[in-house]
């Protein structure tokens, strides 16, 4: 599931997106399914005109994807989830650059 989030800087706001939850059921996990569901969704929102999209989840699994640690584009989460937990990713290149922001992903 996608919705909509908002990263703010100062007095701008840029639309986003939160991803979660992502899930199969057990009998056809291990398949690529969540794996196709997730690339999906990225083609879906660039459609929509959607240049970022944000998760809480493992980093170990979502690296895959693109997703890094909001850190590393200077954004904070407002909530307090450890960061190592909180991940974005750029649908279109420097779009978040290093900048930062706050985003409430939770």
């Amino acid at each position: 599931m996608l919705t909509k989030t908002i990263i703010t800087r100062g007095n701008e706001k840029l639309d986003a997106l939160l991803l979660s939850p992502v899930c199969t059921l057990l009998e056809y996990r291990n398949k690529g399914i969540a794996s196709m569901l997730i690339r999906h969704s990225f083609s879906l929102a660039k459609d929509k005109g959607f240049k970022a999209v944000f998760l809480v989840g493992e980093p170990e699994y979502y690296n895959r994807f693109g997703f890094t640690s909001i850190v590393n584009f200077g954004i904070i989460d407002t909530g307090d989830i450890p960061t190592q937990y909180t991940m974005g990713l750029e649908l279109e290149k420097g779009f978040l650059g290093t900048k930062g922001g706050t985003i409430s992903i939770c």
